[in-house]
């Protein structure tokens, strides 16, 4: 019974000790984030996926949502689908979600949205400025911002609630 009861003690311990280095490492980049709320957007100089230059690719005066994305990431493309799937059904304006590549070929990223069927905006942030700025720091990273360019929510990595947030947000 005493090694029972020792072993959990030391299960339990390891899951503090893991929990806590969770936290120690994702703190500090939620607090940033959410620093940033309030805060007005600069135009960033972004690549369309053609290899144009676009210097501020999102609406003014209309609400709008970046997802910061990479090709190669598998959450970043269950998410995507989801947001297409309900852009497909009417829930969403495809028309207001940006997708933001992090300093991928726009050849590539070309590519994959198209076979992908993502019907959004798509440019490459090839200089890391606008990640720099909303602090991402993972992928995907959806930034909502509101009519006025202030940033309203950031939010990292797969999320049950982002359908409804971007319905509630877009809408």
């Amino acid at each position: 019974m005493a090694k029972k009861f020792r072993a959990g003690r030391i299960a339990n311990l390891i899951f503090y000790i893991l929990l806590a280095f969770l936290l120690w490492q994702r703190v500090p980049s939620w607090w940033s984030q959410f620093n940033l709320q309030g805060k007005a957007a600069p135009a960033f100089g972004l690549l369309r996926d053609d290899g144009v230059r676009s210097p501020q690719p999102w609406l003014k005066d209309r609400p709008v949502a970046l997802f910061f994305w990479a090709t190669w990431c598998g959450p970043c493309q269950l998410e995507l689908s989801r947001v297409r799937d309900a852009a497909a059904k009417g829930e969403l304006p495809a028309d207001r979600i940006v997708l933001i590549s992090l300093g991928e070929d726009p050849a590539l990223v070309a590519r994959t949205t198209r076979e992908r069927g993502y019907p959004f905006a798509s440019f490459v942030d090839e200089s890391g400025d606008a990640a720099a700025f909303f602090k991402v720091a993972a992928t995907p990273t959806v930034v909502l911002l509101r009519a006025n360019q202030e940033v309203e929510w950031i939010g990292t990595g797969v999320s049950p609630t982002l359908i409804w947030r971007l319905r509630s947000h877009l809408n």
